[in-house]
């Protein structure tokens, strides 16, 4: 209580603060959290950095680019600290926590560093920044560092950062679509250790939040006028929660250490009381808060996907026909080096199963070009899966070794650029015809679509230079339940704020590989959505 009021007090007469984020959407509801904690605090914020006195970036060790893009920000900044300006600069995520206490060395403008496991202790840090104390290096930093990955209950700072959720400040004004999209959180952590990655490392053992507090949360979000909400994951389908094994002191469940690959060979089945899987936890959101329209997730693992899960997606209308389902190459020698744990032939026969009980499910996946030793053989193995699977798009990217994963340590990366250059290119024209095809499919056919946003007007010139389109007035974008990209015209006469965020009914008339084009069903339909 004592440390609250200090910050408090500190914060109400301190400077502006700016926040801006890295990578994947982990990362975005992460900055969510750290914006409503130190507003709760009374943190004021600005979208202008020249404006700010503190400035956090939230960053990704994932890929090279994010990092190149924060470090590019951070080395601006140290010279205008060497030109007068007085700022505090605090690095957060998963860069901080890879680099550790050696990134204030090489980048001594930075006054703080706070890993994606400590963020509860934010306010903290630019507190000890801003009394221009002279501090321990130790002071300046908040990172999870070596700790065990496997224990029953979870350390004191984990358990700070289930609170960081718990006491989550919604703002719908920085949130998406008019403040009526959100994230949650149902697992932290990953137990996979991909060669290529680095979330094990900077984001710790896979740990699952109770599934009460999930729920509630989502209760919270709904009363709050959010409508979408996607549940975030490294693995979503491996959200296993045994209750009685975690309790505090007053006997309420914390979170815990997900289970090994064990759990899921005796199949993922839980009685509803002593075990909730992730097909109890999708049921008791869809069931409970009926106030969330469209239920989401990302992202989810190939292997150990039950039907079960499938089966409530089948059978609860307001839970989208979507799966990020990454496949990262379509060579089973390469998915080995990669240690994915499952080959083409169990991504495929999962790939079957949701078709068979989500005909018009919509796929999508990740894949990574040029990891190391992969011949054209390989890559070509990836065209061909590529072809064979109606995948709605892809998220293609060139293999770079990241420091701190078993592949940069292993394997020499042999393959050259311009190789590179040229798979990725060849790959993503093939994923282009392939969308091409799932969007052309959907002509003629009436969707649901979610509106984000008002295109910017250039955007709808050049759109509609390539799509023909002549009709006058302004553009909505929006997304389908299985995730696809819509746009179309607004009704003459609406003004164009009051239909962000509803969900409204639009006859698909068009489509090309990224997008899908539509017009209104009914103008009257869309008014009383």
């Amino acid at each position: 209580m004592v440390e609250l009021t200090i910050n408090k007090a500190l914060a109400d007469s301190g400077p502006l603060v700016y926040l801006e984020t890295f990578g994947c959407q982990m990362n975005q509801l992460d900055s969510e959290l750290v914006r409503g904690h130190l507003s709760a605090l009374g943190y004021r914020f600005t979208r202008d950095p020249d404006e700010a006195g503190v400035l956090l970036y939230n960053t990704c060790s994932v890929r090279q680019q994010a990092e190149n893009k924060a470090l590019s920000r951070l080395g601006l900044l140290g010279r205008e600290k060497e030109e007068g300006r007085e700022l505090i600069i605090g690095v957060l995520g998963c860069m901080a926590e890879r680099e550790g206490a050696g990134l204030l060395t090489k980048m001594p403008q930075i006054d703080f560093l706070c890993g994606p496991g400590e963020l509860d202790r934010v306010p903290m840090l630019i507190d000890n920044a801003r009394r221009n104390e002279i501090v321990s290096r130790e002071d300046r930093l908040a990172l999870q560092g070596n700790r065990s990955r496997r224990t029953g209950t979870l350390a004191a700072a984990e358990d700070h950062l289930e609170s960081l959720d718990l006491s989550r400040s919604f703002d719908p004004d920085s949130a998406a679509a008019g403040g009526r999209s959100a994230y949650v959180r149902i697992t932290r952590g990953c137990n996979k250790f991909c060669t290529y990655c680095v979330v094990p490392s900077t984001r710790g053992a896979e740990v699952h939040r109770p599934p009460d507090a999930i729920v509630e949360e989502c209760r919270s979000l709904a009363a709050q006028g959010v409508v979408e909400v996607t549940l975030l994951g490294q693995t979503v389908n491996h959200y296993r929660y045994v209750h009685g094994m975690a309790l505090d002191e007053q006997g309420r469940e914390l979170p815990q250490v997900g289970p090994g690959a064990a759990a899921f060979r005796s199949g993922q089945s839980g009685d509803g009381e002593r075990i909730t899987t992730f097909a109890n936890l999708l049921r008791r959101i869809h069931d409970e808060v009926p106030g969330i329209l469209r239920l989401r997730f990302v992202t989810s693992y190939p292997r150990d996907f039950g039907d079960d899960i499938l089966e409530v997606m089948a059978s609860s209308e307001r839970i989208c026909p979507y799966l990020h389902v990454p496949l990262q190459s379509g060579s089973d020698r390469i998915l080995s080096l990669m240690n994915r744990g499952y080959d083409v032939a169990t991504y495929l026969e999962f790939v079957d199963r949701v078709l068979h009980h989500l005909p018009h499910a919509s796929i999508a996946g990740d894949l990574i070009v040029g990891f190391p030793t992969e011949t054209e053989e390989d890559f070509q193995a990836t065209c061909d899966l590529v072809r064979r699977i109606p995948f709605k798009n892809n998220f293609v990217f060139t293999y770079s070794p990241r420091p701190g994963t078993a592949a940069m340590s292993r394997f020499e990366d042999d393959i050259p650029g311009p190789v590179k250059r040229r798979r990725i290119n060849e790959l993503l024209a093939i994923q282009s015809e392939v969308s091409g095809t799932v969007h052309k499919a959907l002509e003629g056919t009436l969707q649901q679509v979610f509106v984000e946003r008002v295109s910017p007007q250039q955007q709808r010139a050049s759109g509609g230079i390539e799509l023909g389109w002549e009709s006058p007035g302004m553009q909505f974008s929006g997304r389908t339940p299985g995730d696809l990209i819509t746009v179309f015209d607004a009704p003459r006469g609406t003004p164009p704020e009051s239909l962000i965020g509803k969900i409204l009914p639009v006859r698909i008339s068009g489509s090309a590989p990224r997008l899908l084009t539509g017009v209104f069903e009914s103008a009257q339909a869309a008014l009383t959505v």
